[in-house]
């Protein structure tokens, strides 16, 4: 018996993969044009396309500078290190214009506390910006 979604699909005739394909392109486009479509009219602007894709730059930009910290498990700063890069993201892009003076998030950043890098780990889940 199949384990996994990849081990069924192998056993697939063609017809039915092809059937897979394109049912998952039809959702797959459908998903892209919603997290482009900022205001939900059906339509895509230019503005939203320019927020969107920025956006979308700045969260992956995030995760692989996280991802890099992330392999240095065994410096000692660490935790210091990702608590620095997302003060920088929260200050940049989530706190407005009040900046970090005034940002609770960046006060909750500023507040955690961790011995391990696994402590800290909520750092990575948090993919809003």
């Amino acid at each position: 018996v199949p384990q996994t979604s990849e081990d069924w699909f192998k056993k697939m005739k063609p017809e039915g993969r092809k059937q897979v394909n394109r049912e998952m392109a039809k959702y797959r486009a459908g998903d892209v044009l919603a997290w482009h479509d900022l205001d939900r009219d059906g339509k895509i602007t230019l503005e939203e396309l320019e927020k969107t894709f920025t956006q979308w730059n700045v969260l992956l930009t995030r995760h692989n500078e996280l991802k890099a910290i992330r392999k240095q498990k065994k410096d000692k700063k660490v935790i210091e290190k990702t608590k620095s890069l997302e003060e920088k993201y929260a200050t940049k892009y989530r706190c407005g214009s009040e900046g970090a003076q005034q940002c609770p998030l960046v006060d909750s950043i500023k507040s955690k506390k961790g011995k391990s890098y696994k402590s800290v780990r909520w750092f990575l889940n948090d993919g809003e910006l």
